[in-house]
């Protein structure tokens, strides 16, 4: 079953403690509060066993891990998971279910950049250090746009109940065969 609500923000209900999201980190080409334009192509080279994934910018809270991140031409697109084992996340997932928070933002090293003739900082090669939920992103366009959760011991269950449905299926067709 898929919901759909306001800011073309994609729910896809599965029961679960872990929840998937996916959607743009950062967004190019904009002016962020900081007065900053990142260029397309300055994350190039991403490493995502090296890029954090946190709640609120926090190093001390970390609440999952980046799977996928990569750059299109609107801006840095992720999908990580938020680990809903773990205060933090389950805070995230809370407060992402109730609409509360629904922002991204980068934490990164600056390595290039130029000012435009406007006075802002134009981003145009940076070293990406970390991905987070937030309240208030710098950049309004950076947002979380699909949810998706995640439960392996669920997925097993429904598996083995499978089986176990096809088994007794195969039982009851032999009791009928022995009757008949």
């Amino acid at each position: 079953m898929e919901y759909k609500t306001s800011n073309s923000l994609i729910i896809k209900s599965f029961t679960g403690q872990d929840m998937i999201i996916s959607g743009y980190a950062s967004v190019y080409n904009i002016a962020d509060d900081h007065n900053d334009i990142i260029i397309n192509g300055a994350f190039a080279g991403i490493n995502i066993h090296k890029t954090r994934f946190l709640w609120q910018h926090d190093e001390h809270n970390p609440i999952g891990i980046i799977k996928s991140a990569y750059e299109d031409s609107y801006g840095l697109k992720v999908r990580a998971v938020i680990n809903g084992k773990i205060a933090a996340g389950k805070e995230a997932i809370a407060l992402i279910k109730q609409g509360a928070v629904n922002a991204l933002s980068v934490g990164f090293y600056i390595k290039a950049f130029e000012y435009s003739d406007g006075g802002n900082r134009l981003i145009t090669k940076a070293e990406l250090v970390e991905v987070s939920i937030v309240t208030f992103p710098a950049n309004k366009h950076a947002q979380i746009r699909q949810i998706e959760y995640s439960n392996k011991s669920l997925a097993f269950m429904l598996i083995a109940l499978n089986k176990l449905e096809n088994i007794m299926n195969l039982n009851n067709r032999s009791n009928y065969d022995r009757r008949n």
